[in-house]
């Protein structure tokens, strides 16, 4: 199935099921919440983190799905560091229960987030959920690439030497 009509399926899904129901709870959504709810969807971060650790010392670690839902909510609304991102989800409930905490006390610390972040970073988390997305959407179609340079390329043009973009250079 192209990757056209899967992300065409899954936005009125979205439209006639998730959002009037997450509108229930928190109210009206932004374009930019109901964008990153569809990046939650689709991407289905989950399915990219490994198990989680059992049987270690110490405190134990905060959860990684919603840190890694946080990731991408940081990437979507273009947010730039990690103390900027704990003050809007301190801030905004609905993006902090969107990223799957209910409650401000529940929201880790800067030094967690940074932390999660370079974990993430290391293990190129965005890099494999880019290629499984690719690999998915285009599986079944061949991807063709035509580059075309305007750089001027000078030519010899009735012994005058002219300027040519190589785009028009087979016309001569």
């Amino acid at each position: 199935m192209p990757i056209e009509r899967t992300f065409r399926g899954f936005y009125i899904s979205c439209q006639q099921e998730l959002f009037p129901e997450v509108e229930l709870q928190y109210g009206s959504l932004s374009k930019r919440y109901k964008r990153l709810l569809h990046v939650f969807e689709i991407v289905g971060v989950h399915d990219f983190l490994p198990p989680p650790k059992s049987g270690s010392r110490g405190r134990p670690l905060s959860s990684r799905a919603s840190l890694a839902r946080a990731f991408l909510a940081k990437m979507v609304l273009s947010i730039p560091t990690p103390s900027g991102l704990r003050e809007r989800l301190l801030s905004e409930r609905a993006l902090r229960s969107l990223c799957s905490w209910p409650a401000r006390s529940k929201v880790p610390g800067e030094f967690t987030f940074s932390r999660a972040f370079k974990e993430f970073a290391e293990a190129a988390l965005p890099t494999r959920i880019h290629a499984t997305l690719i690999k998915k959407g285009y599986q079944a179609h061949p991807v063709g690439h035509n580059s075309w340079d305007s750089t001027a390329i000078e030519a010899m043009r009735s012994g005058v030497v002219t300027g040519v973009a190589s785009g028009d250079a087979g016309a001569q």
